[in-house]
């Protein structure tokens, strides 16, 4: 049984834990403008037309709209100076300030808006300004690339000047991305490492959080990968342990961990639950004890991860399959296509798994049992219920589908063996029928599985045609989610509001260190 004293510790402690961020300015670095291109990936294309510095000031007797790049994806908060050119202000000025992680966000119609998200998601704001000089500075943190400057209104007796313009940006890691590339990659594996870098960096903020622009929060699926990336990268490991005190502390009465958590302004669960987030807690702080040798937190936490487990536990069946009875989310991956009953098993079978190395290393024999009874009861399941021994392949649901996160997580669960496993990855890769995945979370998992296998150069191949694809359409940092015969592609039924600076996406930068790849 987890307390109120103990959930009332473990807060206090994550409160401790809240970094000082760092701060550091950036400048525009280009005018230009944003045209229509059969070139770019989405619909229109930022053409840089002059190269600026800090102190280039914008008379808009020549400007009706600005258009400013940056030269990098950024998060902060957003400022500039605006003078009066003429004697006095006669009437009032309005500008619109419009922001971008790509440029169609500075041009489409977002009045028009009709997708399942919250419109005020979209980063726009209004300025009206009733005497010059003044400096106008925004309090809500902004992650954008682009700018678009309007001159909306002002009288006819005088005219602005615009100078000084800069991002105060924030971070808990580095301002400086460069000094971490790995220099011995090659140059392209260098540029993925590069932005992966900067992803990971524009995360990290007071906590882990998903995508900068939007949700701005600590999702629980999102928070490992980027833990294992910043153990090899910029090793915060406070901003870890803040994490992972913050979700124990914010269960629900049930005991369920919340999918995410809100900390501004002050510390509060989500309303989420998700199956295959929260199963994951244990092999999370197995990752943890194994990066910091940090074994105390990860036995404070056990109960927490334990009791993650029961709840799944007890939902599994006489024949040892899931049975999702109250229609908890099943995550898994964003494509709308997929059969998810063989991947969230498998997913179950690899925490339970994970779990038992803990329970293994403190001897809690007890619950050792009782997870190496469930393991093993739901690997026979799975091979029972998902696998076409005959074609060597697993299949998820009643059409018998075949997907990459299938055979992923059924052979990260370890329900077949090393040589059938290689085998069924690269039939997997070869195979035109294979349902893929759209984010860079499943991705990850993928990369887990064929380099767990010796399939480095198989691996290496993905991150150069997923990542790369997305340097090569102009990303700065890495996106939610990615078709590249899809570009418009979004769960929201938008794609300005999906999100193209996203912590799942970082991990390449983990699998250059921990496979010393060159």
């Amino acid at each position: 049984m987890i307390t109120e004293k103990q959930r009332y510790v473990w807060n206090e402690k994550a409160l401790d834990l809240e970094p000082k961020l760092i701060r550091y300015a950036k400048s525009p670095i280009y005018v230009g403008n944003i045209i229509i291109s059969e070139q770019a990936f989405f619909k229109y294309k930022f053409v840089r037309e002059t190269k600026i510095g800090s102190s280039e000031k914008f008379n808009f007797e020549n400007y009706k709209e600005l258009f400013l790049d940056f030269g990098e994806h950024l998060v902060g908060d957003f400022q500039f100076d605006v003078e009066l050119v003429g004697e006095n202000v006669g009437g009032p000025l309005r500008l619109k300030i419009i922001f971008g992680e790509i440029p169609d966000e500075l041009i489409e119609d977002i009045e028009a808006y009709s997708g399942s998200l919250s419109r005020a998601w979209f980063q726009d704001e209004i300025v009206t300004l009733e005497y010059l000089p003044q400096t106008v500075k925004f309090s809500r943190r902004f992650a954008f690339q682009y700018v678009k400057i309007i001159l909306e209104a002002k009288s006819f007796d005088y005219d602005i000047e615009i100078k000084n313009i800069k991002c105060n940006c924030t971070t808990s890691a580095s301002a400086n991305v460069d000094q971490y590339v790995l220099k011995i990659l090659d140059n392209e594996l260098r540029d993925i490492d590069e932005v992966s870098l900067r992803t990971l960096r524009n995360t990290m903020q007071s906590t882990f959080i998903d995508g900068p622009k939007r949700d701005k929060r600590l999702w629980l699926g999102d928070f490992p990968l980027l833990a294992k990336t910043n153990y090899l990268t910029f090793n915060n490991i406070d901003l870890v342990k803040r994490c992972f005190y913050l979700f124990a502390s914010q269960l629900k009465n049930d005991g369920r961990m919340p999918a995410c958590i809100y900390t501004n302004p002050k510390i509060n669960p989500g309303k989420e639950y998700i199956v295959d987030f929260a199963v994951m807690f244990g092999s999370s702080l197995l990752e943890y004890g194994g990066a910091t040798d940090d074994w105390e937190m990860v036995e404070e936490l056990w109960p927490v991860a334990f009791l993650q487990a029961q709840i799944i536990i007890e939902k599994i069946d006489e024949s040892g399959l899931f049975n999702n009875s109250n229609d908890w989310w099943v995550f898994v991956d964003w494509n709308p296509q997929l059969q998810k009953d063989a991947a969230i098993n498998a997913i179950i079978i690899y925490a339970l798994n994970k779990l038992s190395i803990i329970a293994g290393r403190f001897k809690y024999s007890k619950e050792k049992k009782i997870l190496d009874h469930t393991v093993k009861m739901m690997q026979k399941a799975a091979l029972d219920n998902f696998y076409d021994f005959k074609n060597e392949i697993f299949l998820s649901g009643s059409e018998k589908q075949i997907s990459w996160v299938s055979q992923v997580w059924m052979i990260l669960a370890e329900v077949v063996d090393s040589t059938t496993a290689q085998k069924i990855l690269l039939k997997m890769l070869k195979r035109k029928d294979t349902v893929k995945p759209v984010t860079p979370y499943i991705y990850h998992y993928t990369l887990e599985a064929l380099f767990n296998h010796g399939l480095n150069t198989e691996a290496i191949q993905i991150i150069k045609e997923y990542w790369g694809g997305m340097i090569e359409k102009g990303a700065t940092t890495f996106w939610e989610i990615y078709k590249s015969d899809d570009p418009k592609f979004s769960p929201y039924d938008n794609y300005l509001l999906n999100s193209y600076c996203h912590s799942w996406s970082c991990t390449p930068s983990y699998f250059f260190r921990k496979y010393k790849i060159e």
